[in-house]
């Protein structure tokens, strides 16, 4: 079997077979094991238009694509693995569409599977160490002269742990349930929950900006208007539904050096997500059931005395 996990991302000339030999190094790379007893005597089925593994212990049959990304597929691996390589670069559905040939309903299926691979990764991810958060209004109009939400406004929490070096290393861009706000944008609680759930309590120092505040850390708030053109200029506007899923994928983007490489993994070791469940889910976010306030957490308001930072 082929030791790298995704050549066929790399060269758009790859086989159907050199495909498999790939999804198979990517899913078990360290040679088959049976899900149900963990032995790793099999024998190989070839009857199917992919390869069934049946247990020589205990008789489960296992599919390649049997908890993956790409199960229950009617599109060639080939076609998935261009579709990684182009993902992971950012591509929109209707260029997905043409580059690989396929139907427009299948890309946009496609291009969401591959964004729940990256959303699983992320959620197994937590800020440490120097962590910035800092909120920002997507879709909503520039000048609001009202405190209370736009309609179309699109609330987003997003977080920095920055390095050494003072380059931001890993950020983490999440909506925010409307309902759940006071005024236009998200408060100190919303930025409590925030920290509660995306950064690691091990944390050196965290940092919450809210509104107005001459605090808030520059890099992030640039790289936030970034996103947001992405969205704009590639995507002509994305809505609440999907939102958090377009999030994730620039922000994998921008967390991950590999990027194809990486995506060809996670498509390996993720369970799929359906059509139906895709189309039918809504977008509501929970508060925690009681506050979670970060031990190193520091709250910075303009009509607060201004704390000194930490060096």
């Amino acid at each position: 079997m082929n030791s790298n996990p995704i050549d066929p991302t790399v060269d758009f000339d790859a086989s159907e077979e050199q495909c498999k030999e790939a999804l198979f190094a990517a899913k078990w790379p360290r040679g088959y094991f049976c899900p149900s007893c963990q032995h790793t005597q099999h024998y190989l089925i070839r009857t199917r238009r992919h390869p069934l593994y049946e247990c020589r212990t205990c008789g489960h049959q296992t599919s390649l694509l049997a908890g993956t990304i790409m199960e229950g597929t009617r599109t060639s691996l080939r076609q998935w693995f261009q579709a990684i390589r182009l993902v992971a670069v950012g591509i929109n559905a209707k260029q997905l569409m043409a580059r690989i040939n396929v139907t427009y309903k299948t890309a946009w299926l496609m291009s969401h599977k591959l964004r729940h691979a990256m959303t699983k990764a992320d959620a197994k991810t937590l800020l440490t160490g120097s962590v910035h958060v800092q909120d920002a209004i997507y879709g909503g109009p520039f000048s609001h002269p009202s405190n209370s939400p736009h309609a179309h406004d699109q609330p987003v929490l997003a977080g920095a742990e920055v390095d050494e070096q003072a380059q931001i290393a890993y950020v983490k861009m999440k909506q925010v349930d409307k309902s759940l706000l006071k005024r236009r944008y998200p408060d100190r609680e919303l930025g409590e929950d925030f920290v509660g759930q995306h950064v690691a309590m091990d944390a050196q120092e965290v940092f919450i900006s809210s509104r107005p505040s001459k605090h808030r850390y520059q890099p992030l708030a640039k790289l936030m208007r970034q996103a947001f053109r992405w969205l704009s200029f590639s995507f002509r506007g994305i809505g609440p539904k999907h939102l958090q899923a377009y999030l994730d994928e620039f922000c994998f983007r921008f967390n991950t050096r590999y990027a194809a490489t990486q995506l060809g993994f996670l498509c390996a070791t993720t369970r799929t997500i359906t059509y139906p469940q895709l189309t039918k889910r809504s977008f509501q976010t929970r508060r925690a059931p009681y506050p979670i306030v970060h031990p190193k957490a520091k709250f910075f308001r303009a009509l607060s005395p201004s704390p000194k930072i930490a060096n």
